[in-house]
C-alpha cells in the first residue's frame, strides 16, 4: 500500500501556488482549470487524455495544460506517481505574455513535451518556492520558465468560443451563472429546448465533458476560492450548490486530492502537508 502525499504552497509575491504529489496511485477525473498548468513527472507513470490525444507520461514529461482545457489521467496499474505542478493565474500570466511581447494570452501545445530546460527550471523554481527562497531568485525562475515556455510551445490562444451549438454555449453560461442552484438535466434541456441526447453529444463535444462533470467543476473553482478566504467547508458546501458538505468534500477531494478543510488550513498557515493511504 502506497502512502500519499500532498503539499502546496502558495507563493503570494509571484501570484503562483506550488503543488507537489507523492506516491499517488488514484486517477484524475476529467475536469479543467481556470488557470494554466505547469507540471512535471518525477517518478512513475501515467495516461494523460488531453486536447483529444493520448499521452503516455513517464519521468521528465512536462505538461503544459492551458486554462479551460480539459484533461484527465489513469494508470494501466496499481503504480505510484509523482510530479510537481504549478498553477499560474491568467493575470500572472498576461502579465509575462506581456513582458515577452505577446499580443494575447498564449495557448500552449502540445500537451506533454520531453523538454530538459523546461524540466530543469521547474524543478528549480519549485525547490525555491518550497525553500521561500528570495523573492527575486524565485521571479527570475518564473520568468526564465515561462519565457521558454512561451517561446518554443506557445500560439495565439483562440478569441472565439469552443466549437459547438450556440445553444450549448448558451447552456453553459446559464450553469456559470446558476451553479448555487440545484439544476436537473430535464430542466436543462426544457430551458434550452434540447432533447436529453442532443445536450449530452452537444456538451461532450463542445466542452469534454457532461454537463454535470461541467457543473461540478464550476462548483469547485468557486469552493477553492472561498476556501482560500478562510471560509468553513460547511459554509462553503452551501454556497457552491453541493448537497450537503459530505457531498462537497468527496467531490473536492477527487477533482484536487486534498481535502476542503485541509486545503483551507494550507492557504491559512502557508505551507501544509498531507499523508494519507491511497
Amino acid at each position: 500500500m502506497h502512502s500519499a502525499r500532498t503539499t502546496l504552497v502558495p507563493d503570494r509575491e509571484l501570484g503562483v501556488e506550488a503543488y507537489l504529489f507523492q506516491s499517488f496511485v488514484r486517477p484524475f477525473a476529467r475536469h479543467f482549470h481556470a488557470h494554466y498548468v505547469f507540471s512535471l513527472v518525477e517518478e512513475g507513470s501515467r495516461t494523460l487524455r488531453c486536447a483529444g490525444r493520448v499521452w503516455h507520461l513517464c519521468r521528465d514529461h512536462v505538461l503544459l495544460i492551458n486554462p479551460g482545457e480539459n484533461h484527465g489521467c489513469e494508470a494501466s496499474r496499481e503504480e505510484a506517481i509523482t510530479y510537481l505542478s504549478l498553477s499560474v493565474p491568467v493575470p500572472v500570466m498576461e502579465h509575462w505574455a506581456g513582458a515577452a511581447g505577446l499580443d494575447a494570452l498564449p495557448s500552449f501545445a502540445p500537451s506533454a513535451v520531453n523538454d530538459a530546460d523546461l524540466a530543469g527550471c521547474l524543478r528549480l523554481l519549485h525547490a525555491s518556492i518550497l525553500q521561500a527562497e528570495p523573492p527575486l531568485r524565485r521571479k527570475e525562475l518564473l520568468g526564465y520558465l515561462l519565457f521558454t515556455a512561451m517561446e518554443r510551445y506557445a500560439r495565439p490562444a483562440s478569441d472565439g468560443a469552443p466549437a459547438g451549438r450556440e445553444e450549448i454555449e448558451r447552456a453553459c453560461r446559464y450553469l456559470e451563472q446558476n451553479f448555487r442552484e440545484h439544476i436537473l438535466l430535464d430542466e436543462l434541456c426544457a430551458h434550452f429546448n434540447l432533447s436529453k441526447s442532443t445536450l449530452l453529444r452537444g456538451f461532450l463535444n463542445a466542452r469534454g465533458v457532461t454537463p454535470h462533470q461541467y457543473l461540478t467543476n464550476i462548483r469547485i473553482a468557486a469552493a477553492r476560492k472561498l476556501l482560500e478566504e478562510g471560509v468553513a467547508p460547511g459554509d462553503v458546501a452551501a454556497q457552491t450548490g453541493f448537497v450537503d458538505q459530505s457531498h462537497f468534500s468527496r467531490a473536492f477531494t477527487g477533482f484536487i486530492g486534498i481535502p476542503p478543510g485541509l486545503y483551507r488550513e494550507m492557504f491559512a498557515h502557508g505551507q501544509t502537508a498531507l499523508s494519507k493511504h491511497a
